[in-house]
C-alpha cells in the first residue's frame, strides 16, 4: 500500500525508464548517497503508481519508509504534511536528545501548540532536517510526499530545504507534482524551485503506448480485441492509465467484447473525464451514499464514518451502508480514516457541490471538529473556506489558529487565518486587534502591508497601553519599509500621548523610546530628535533610575559614536548586556500534545543597533530574539574602547545561542560583529572567516551589507583587493563602475552604505587610485558628521583619507585631518585609534618628526590589542629608520613586522615588510604555504569549532552545513596541517602561531602592494 492508500493494480505498463531510475536511486541510497525524484505529470498518468511501487521497492530493500499525501483544500493545516511524514516516528523515538541539539527544533512542527509569539520558520526547518539525518542514521530511509502541489506552503519549504542538503544522508525523497501545477503564484514557485534543484531528477511518465493500450484493454475483456477497438479506447482516453482503467471497468461491466462492431457503443458509454464518470457512479447509488460522499469529501484528512454521518445528517446504520456501498463502488477506502481512492474522485464529489452549499458544509464541519476537540488547524482549513458571516466564535477559532501556526514557524498560514477573520468581519471591539496581530505576522513577510493594517489599528485605537503597543509594532513594519521618518513620527506622537500617568517609566514606554532611537538613528534628517532624548535619558542614568536594557544600549552606542565618555559609554554597554534577560525559551520536548494556544497578540521590541532584515530566514518576531540581537552589536561598544576579548566573549556567547536556537539571522548578526572584532583585533583570516560565515545565505540585506564592508578591508590585508572588488559589486555596493573597475556609483543613504563607502575608498587606495580613494572618503566622512560619527575607532576616515590626500601632494589639507583625528582619538581616550592617527602622522610627516611620531605610534599599539595595526606601525618605523641610515635598528623593527603580519594573515603587510628588509640588507624567508595559512576560511572555522570539541554534527548544525561539507572540509584541512587525527587539531593551529607561520593568499601567490604610503587597509576597520 502506498500513500494513497491503494494496492497496485496489475503491471506497470511503458515504465521501464523510470522503474530503473527509481532502482537505481534505491540502490544509490542504500549506498549511503541520497538523491529526491520529482514525478511530475498530468492526473491520472501514474505518478501516485510509480511512487507506491519506489515505496514497495524501497521497504523490500530494507528501507524505512515514511510517506504522506498531500489533500487539496487543506493548506491552512499549517506542518501537515511534515505531521503525516514524522509524527509516528517522533513519538517512537527512544530517550531524550542531548541539549542543544538542533533536532529538538522540530517538535516546533509536530505539537498542536507551542510556546511564544512566533518562532523563526527556518529554525524549524533546521529542527527537521536534523531529525530527517538522524532517522536515516539509523538505517537508509524514503520519504515519500504524493501530490505535493497541494501541500502546505511550511511543509513545501521543507521539502525545498531538505532537497537542497541531500548529500551524505541516506535519505532518497519521492515527490509527485501534478503539471500544470496548481495553487498560487506563491505555490507554484515552491514545487518549481524543488524541480530546480541540481540532485532532483525528474521523471515524467508519457500516455501509455498503443501495445501497452493493447495489454491492458486484453487483460481487462479477456478477449482480443480488435485494433480498431484498441484505437478508440486510446483515442478517447488519450493512453491516461487511470482514465483507460476506469472506461475498461465501465465497458467489462456492460459486457463488451472489443470487437469493431462495437465502436460505435464504446464511444456512446464512454464517460469521458474522470468527474463526469464518477457523478454518474454515485447518481445510480442511494441518496445516502451521495450525502456520505460529499461529507468524505469536505472532511478531507479528518473524514471517519462517524464523523461524515453527522455531518451529512445520517444515523450510524444509514451511514454504515452509505460508506459500505461507496467502498464496494471503488469510490472510498480505509477503515478507521476514510478517504477516496484518487484525488481525482474527491475533487469531482466536491466540485459537484454548489458553493453556497460547499461553505454552509464547511461551517458545520468547523463546529463539529471544534466540539469534538480536534487541534486548531483540522478546524482551521475549514473555516478558511466557509463563508463570512460576521460570527465571532469564527474570528476566535481563526486568531488562535494564527497564534498556534506563528508559535510554530509557519507564519504564512497565520496570514492567512487572519486575513479570513479580517475578512468574516469581527466585531467593532476586536478588530484592532485582528488587526495588529495580522500586521504583526506580516511585519517580516510584507512590512508594506503589515504597515498599512498596523496604521488603521492605530487610528481606531484611543486606550493605552494598547496604542502604544501598535504603535511600536508599526514603527518596525515603517522601518523595514525604509520610512524612518515616518517611523519616528509615529513614536513621537505615542511617547507624547502618555502623560504624566505613572506609565512614563514603563517598559513599554522605555521599549517606544529605544525604538525612536533606533529608527531615527538611521535617518539623517530624523536625528537631532535624539538629542534631547538622549541627554534625559543620560540624566536619569546618572541619578541612578532603572532603564530599559535597549535604552542602555543606545546610550553606550551614542556616546560611542560621538567619541564622548569611553567609561560611561562601557558601563552602559555593560549593564544592557548583563541585564538581558533568558534569551532560549523553552522547547517543547520531542514529541509533546499540548493543545491549542489561547488567542492574543505578541508585541515585540525593536532590535536597538540596526534594521531588522527580511528574507526567507527570517519570519518569527520572538521578542526575547528582537532584543537579544544588541548581544552582538552592543558588544562593538567594548570593542571601540579596546576591550576587546570582552567583546569576542559577548559576540561569541551570542552566536552560539543564536546557532543553537536554528536562528540563521541572529547567527549572521553576531558573525558581522565577530568579523569585526577579529578585523580590531588583526587577525585577517578569522576576518574573511567570520565575514564569510555572515554573508552565506543573506541575499540583499544590511547584514550581507555590513559584513560586505567588514570583510573587503580583511581581503585586502590578505592580499586579494580583486576578490574584495568582486564582492563589493556582487552585494550591489560597487555602483555602476567607472574606468572599468567596477567600484564607483551611487549607494543608499543608511549609515550601513556608508560603511561600505568607506571600504570602497580604502579598496582605492589599496589598488594606488588616490584621487578616487580621496573622494570616496571624504564623502564618507562627510556623512559620518551629519551623523555625528566622530569617533576614529567607528571608521577613522580622516586618517585613511590624509594617506590618500598626503600621496596627490594635498598636504595642508592631510595634515589638519590628521590634527583633527589625533585629537579626537586622545579624547575617546582608546589605544588603537591615537595609534593609527599617530602612524598616519608619521608616515606623511613632513617636518621632520616622522620617526618620534611613529616611535609612539609603536608603544601606544603595544599596549592595544590592536596587533596589525602595531605591525604596520612597526614597518613603518623601520623603513623610516632605514632611510635615516640606522639600518641594524631597522632590521629589528621590520622583522617583527613581518613575523607579526605573517603570524595574522596580514600577507600584504608581510609582503611590505619582507621588500623593506630587502633593501634594509637583509634576506628574510618567504615562507611556503603551510599549516593554518593553508587553509581556506571555511575550512579554518570548521577547524577551530573541532579543535575546541565539537562533534561534527554539531558544527554542521552551528554553521547550517551538512556533516558532509564539514567531513570535507576536515579531511582538507587535516592534509594542510599534516596530522591525521582530531586530537591534533589544537596544536597544528596553535604552532602555526608559535612558528610564525608561512605565507599564503589563496592562490598561494604573494600580491605586492604598491602603495608607498601603507594605505592598503582602512583604519576605521582594522
Amino acid at each position: 500500500m502506498g500513500p494513497g492508500g491503494s494496492a497496485s493494480a496489475g503491471p506497470l505498463l511503458d515504465r521501464a525508464a523510470e522503474l530503473g531510475t527509481i532502482a537505481a536511486a534505491i540502490d544509490a541510497t542504500c549506498s549511503g548517497c541520497g538523491s529526491a525524484l520529482l514525478v511530475e505529470g498530468e492526473a491520472g498518468i501514474g505518478k501516485t503508481r510509480l511512487l507506491t511501487h519506489a515505496c514497495e521497492q524501497a521497504a523490500r530493500a530494507g528501507m524505512k519508509v515514511l510517506t504522506a499525501r498531500a489533500a487539496e483544500f487543506e493548506d491552512g493545516y499549517a506542518w501537515g504534511v511534515v505531521r503525516q511524514l514524522f509524527e509516528a516516528e517522533a513519538r517512537s523515538a527512544s530517550g531524550p536528545r542531548p541539549a542543544g541539539d538542533a533536532a529538538t527544533l522540530a517538535a516546533l512542527a509536530l505539537t498542536c501548540g507551542a510556546p511564544g509569539g512566533g518562532e523563526d520558520s527556518f529554525a524549524v526547518l533546521h529542527g527537521l532536517y536534523w531529525l530527517t539525518a538522524d532517522i536515516a542514521q539509523r538505517g537508509p530511509l524514503l520519504l515519500a510526499v504524493d501530490d505535493l502541489h497541494w501541500a502546505d506552503q511550511p511543509s513545501q519549504r521543507f521539502i525545498a530545504h531538505l532537497a537542497r542538503r541531500l548529500d551524505g544522508l541516506a535519505v532518497l525523497l519521492v515527490l509527485t507534482v501534478r503539471e500544470p501545477r496548481s495553487g498560487t503564484a506563491q505555490d507554484k514557485a515552491l514545487t518549481a524551485r524543488v524541480a530546480a534543484e541540481p540532485g532532483v531528477t525528474a521523471l515524467r511518465p508519457a500516455a501509455l503506448s498503443a501495445a501497452a493500450c493493447a495489454e491492458l484493454i486484453g487483460g481487462t475483456l479477456g478477449s482480443d480485441p480488435s485494433p480498431a477497438f484498441q484505437e478508440a479506447c486510446r483515442e478517447l482516453t488519450g493512453g491516461n492509465p487511470l482514465l483507460l482503467r476506469g472506461l475498461l471497468a465501465g465497458l467489462a461491466a456492460a459486457g463488451l467484447a472489443g470487437t469493431s462492431d462495437e465502436v460505435p457503443r464504446l464511444r456512446r458509454l464512454a464517460p469521458g473525464p474522470v468527474a463526469r464518470s464518477v457523478l454518474l457512479q454515485l447518481g445510480r447509488m442511494p441518496a445516502a451514499a451521495l450525502a456520505a460522499a460529499r461529507a468524505v469529501a469536505v472532511l478531507g484528512t479528518a473524514a471517519t464514518a462517524e464523523r461524515a454521518g453527522r455531518l451529512a445528517g445520517l444515523d450510524d446504520d444509514a451511514c454504515a451502508e452509505a460508506v459500505g456501498a461507496l467502498m464496494a463502488e471503488r469510490l472510498i477506502e480505509g477503515e478507521r480514516a476514510l478517504r477516496f481512492v484518487h484525488p481525482l474522485v474527491r475533487s469531482a464529489v466536491y466540485s459537484d457541490l454548489t458553493p453556497p452549499v460547499r461553505q454552509r458544509w464547511h461551517k458545520r464541519a468547523a463546529r463539529l471538529l471544534d466540539e469534538q476537540g480536534a487541534a486548531a488547524e483540522e478546524v482551521t482549513v475549514h473555516l478558511l473556506a466557509a463563508a463570512a458571516a460576521s460570527d465571532a466564535w469564527v474570528v476566535d477559532r481563526l486568531r488562535r489558529a494564527a497564534v498556534s501556526a506563528r508559535a510554530r514557524g509557519a507564519p504564512d498560514v497565520a496570514i492567512q487565518c487572519l486575513e479570513r477573520a479580517l475578512a468574516e468581519p469581527p466585531p467593532a471591539g476586536v478588530r484592532g486587534d485582528v488587526l495588529l496581530e495580522l500586521g504583526s505576522a506580516q511585519t517580516f513577510q510584507a512590512p508594506a502591508a503589515a504597515a498599512g493594517h498596523l496604521a488603521e489599528a492605530l487610528a481606531g485605537t484611543t486606550s493605552w497601553p494598547r496604542r502604544g503597543e501598535i504603535a511600536l509594532a508599526l514603527s518596525q513594519a515603517l522601518a523595514l519599509c525604509g520610512r524612518f521618518d515616518a517611523a519616528v513620527d509615529v513614536l513621537r506622537s505615542a511617547i507624547g500621548a502618555v502623560g504624566s500617568d505613572g506609565a512614563a517609566g514603563s517598559a513599554l514606554v522605555m521599549s517606544l523610546q529605544a525604538a525612536l532611537l533606533n529608527a531615527a538613528r538611521w535617518d539623517i534628517d530624523a536625528r537631532p530628535v535624539m538629542r534631547p532624548m538622549l541627554q534625559q535619558l543620560k540624566a536619569r542614568a546618572d541619578r541612578g533610575e532603572q532603564l530599559d536594557p535597549q535604552l542602555h544600549a543606545s546610550l553606550a552606542i551614542e556616546l560611542a559614536a560621538a567619541g564622548q565618555d569611553l567609561q560611561g559609554a562601557v558601563g552602559h554597554a555593560r549593564q544592557a548586556l548583563r541585564s538581558t534577560p533568558r534569551l532560549v525559551p523553552a522547547i517543547p520536548a520531542l514529541p509533546t500534545t499540548t493543545g491549542p494556544t489561547t488567542t492574543g497578540p505578541t508585541t515585540t521590541g525593536p532590535t536597538t543597533t540596526g534594521p531588522t532584515t527580511t528574507g526567507p530566514a527570517r519570519t518569527g518576531s520572538l521578542e526575547d530574539y528582537a532584543k537579544s540581537e544588541m548581544l552582538s552589536e552592543t558588544s562593538t561598544v567594548l570593542l571601540f574602547a579596546d576591550l576587546a576579548d570582552e567583546a569576542q566573549e559577548w559576540a561569541q556567547r551570542w552566536l552560539g545561542v543564536a546557532q543553537q536556537r536554528g536562528w540563521p539571522v541572529a547567527s549572521k548578526v553576531a558573525a558581522t560583529a565577530m568579523t569585526l572584532i577579529s578585523l580590531y583585533r588583526g587577525d585577517v583570516t578569522e576576518a574573511v572567516a567570520y565575514g564569510q560565515e555572515a554573508m552565506e545565505g543573506t541575499g540583499d540585506t544590511w547584514i550581507s551589507a555590513l559584513a560586505t564592508a567588514f570583510t573587503v578591508p580583511a581581503l585586502i590585508e590578505r592580499g586579494l583587493a580583486g576578490q574584495a572588488a568582486a564582492l563589493l559589486a556582487g552585494n550591489g555596493l560597487a555602483g555602476n563602475g567607472l574606468a572599468g573597475n567596477g567600484l564607483s556609483g551611487e549607494l543608499g543613504a543608511t549609515w550601513i552604505h556608508n560603511t561600505a563607502r568607506h571600504a570602497r575608498g580604502c579598496l582605492y587606495a589599496a589598488t594606488a587610485d588616490h584621487a578616487a580613494a580621496a573622494r570616496e572618503l571624504l564623502a564618507a566622512g562627510e556623512r559620518a558628521e551629519r551623523w555625528g560619527v566622530r569617533n576614529p575607532m567607528l571608521m577613522a576616515w580622516r586618517s585613511d583619507a590624509a594617506l590618500s590626500l598626503s600621496a596627490l601632494g594635498d598636504h595642508r589639507l592631510a595634515g589638519r585631518l590628521l590634527a583633527e583625528e589625533i585629537e579626537l582619538a586622545r579624547q575617546w581616550g582608546a589605544d588603537r585609534a591615537v595609534g593609527v592617527a599617530l602612524r598616519a602622522a608619521g608616515v606623511t610627516d613632513r617636518a621632520g618628526r616622522g620617526i618620534e611620531l611613529l616611535t609612539e605610534a609603536v608603544a601606544v599599539l603595544r599596549r592595544s590589542p590592536a596587533r596589525l595595526e602595531l605591525a604596520r606601525a612597526l614597518l613603518d618605523l623601520g623603513a623610516a629608520h632605514r632611510r635615516a641610515g640606522t639600518r641594524g635598528q631597522a632590521r629589528e623593527l621590520l622583522r617583527e613586522s613581518l613575523d607579526l603580519a605573517h603570524a595574522l594573515g596580514g600577507l600584504a603587510l608581510a609582503d611590505r615588510a619582507r621588500r623593506e628588509l630587502v633593501t634594509a640588507g637583509s634576506r628574510p624567508r618567504r615562507d611556503a604555504m603551510r599549516g593554518r595559512d593553508a587553509l581556506t576560511p571555511s575550512e579554518l572555522r570548521v577547524a577551530q569549532l573541532a579543535a575546541a570539541g565539537q562533534t561534527n554534527r554539531q558544527i554542521a548544525q552551528a554553521l547550517f552545513v551538512t556533516q558532509r561539507t564539514v567531513e570535507n572540509h576536515l579531511t582538507s584541512t587535516y592534509g594542510k596541517l599534516g596530522i591525521s587525527s582530531r586530537p591534533e587539531l589544537a596544536a597544528a593551529l596553535a604552532g602555526r602561531r608559535a612558528n610564525g607561520g608561512a605565507a599564503a593568499a589563496g592562490t598561494g601567490q604573494i600580491v605586492l602592494m604598491p602603495n608607498e604610503h601603507g594605505a592598503c587597509g582602512p583604519n576605521g576597520y582594522r
